[in-house]
C-alpha cells in the first residue's frame, strides 16, 4: 500500500530590520537646493580664508610717506560637480508581489549614502589630492595631521576614512548628536562604507593600510526616487527599477589632502 506524503509549506518568517550603516556621508551633510543641479555645474570658491598681510607705518622715516596695500582684484575661482544617478533594480514574478515598488525604493534608500560615497570618493577625494605627512603612519598620527592640514586651512571640515581605521580613533572620536566628531576639536568624521580605499593616484591601498582625506565642509543633494517597471513577457518577469540624481560637493577651502595609515 502506498502512503502519500503531503509536503509542508515553507514557512516565510519575517526579516529582521534592516538599517543603513550609520555615520555615512548623508547623515552628515544631506542639504536641499532650489538651484537645478542635475545635468552638473561648478561651485564657487567664494569666501574661502585667504593670506593675510601686515600693513606697519609706524616704522617708516619721518620723510617717508608709507604707502597702502593696492587694492585686492579677484579672479572667481571654480571647480566643476559631477553628479551621478544611482540605481537600483527589483526583478520577480509579478503575481503575487504587489511590493516590488516599496521594495525597490526601501533598497535604494539603504544604499543611498553607500552610493554616493563611492562617487564622491573616486571623483573628488581621490583626485588632485595633496599627499600628506608620508606613508604608512599610526592612527593618531594621521589623525593628527589630517586636523593640523585642516586647522592649517583656517576653516572647519570633514574628515572621511573608512570605519576599519575610525575604530582606531576610538578615544579621539565620539557621536555628537548623530554624527561622528573629532575630541576636542570637533571635525565632523564621516564613515565611508562605500570606500574604494584609493589613494591620491587612484591605486588601491597597499595591505594593511587606509586611505583617509580632509576637506572643507561638504553638501550632499539628492532627487527623490523615482521608479520604472519593465515587464520581460517571455520569461513573465517584471522588473521595477528605482532611480535618483545624487552628488555630494566640498567648499573648495581645503584639500582635499589625503593621508595613509597603518592598521
Amino acid at each position: 500500500m502506498t502512503q502519500t506524503v503531503t509536503p509542508i509549506p515553507l514557512t516565510l518568517l519575517p526579516q529582521p530590520p534592516v538599517r543603513a550603516a550609520q555615520y555615512g556621508l548623508v547623515d552628515a551633510a544631506r542639504a536641499t537646493s532650489d538651484v537645478r543641479w542635475q545635468f552638473g555645474g561648478d561651485v564657487e570658491v567664494l569666501d574661502c580664508p585667504r593670506t593675510v598681510d601686515h600693513w606697519d607705518p609706524s616704522g617708516c622715516p619721518p620723510s617717508t610717506k608709507p604707502e597702502k596695500p593696492e587694492p585686492f582684484h579677484d579672479v572667481i575661482e571654480t571647480f566643476p560637480i559631477e553628479p551621478t544617478t544611482l540605481v537600483v533594480s527589483v526583478t520577480c514574478a509579478p503575481v503575487g508581489r504587489a511590493d516590488m515598488e516599496q521594495r525597490a525604493r526601501r533598497s535604494l534608500e539603504l544604499g543611498t549614502s553607500r552610493g554616493i560615497e563611492e562617487h564622491y570618493w573616486r571623483s573628488r577625494l581621490a583626485q588632485t589630492t595633496t599627499a600628506i605627512a608620508g606613508t604608512g603612519l599610526e592612527p593618531d598620527a594621521a589623525l593628527g595631521a589630517l586636523e593640523q592640514y585642516r586647522a592649517n586651512c583656517g576653516v572647519e571640515g570633514v574628515i572621511h576614512a573608512r570605519p576599519e581605521l575610525i575604530a582606531r580613533w576610538c578615544q579621539c572620536v565620539a557621536d555628537d548628536g548623530g554624527v561622528l566628531r573629532t575630541q576636542p576639536l570637533g571635525t565632523l568624521v564621516v564613515a565611508y562604507t562605500g570606500s574604494p580605499n584609493t589613494g591620491p593616484d587612484g591605486t588601491a591601498a597597499a595591505a594593511g593600510t587606509s586611505w583617509a582625506y580632509v576637506t572643507g565642509n561638504v553638501r550632499v543633494l539628492l532627487d527623490p526616487i523615482e521608479t520604472f517597471q519593465d515587464l520581460e513577457r517571455r520569461r513573465n518577469d517584471m522588473t521595477v527599477r528605482a532611480e535618483r540624481a545624487a552628488v555630494a560637493f566640498d567648499n573648495g577651502c581645503c584639500g582635499p589632502a589625503a593621508v595613509s595609515v597603518a592598521l
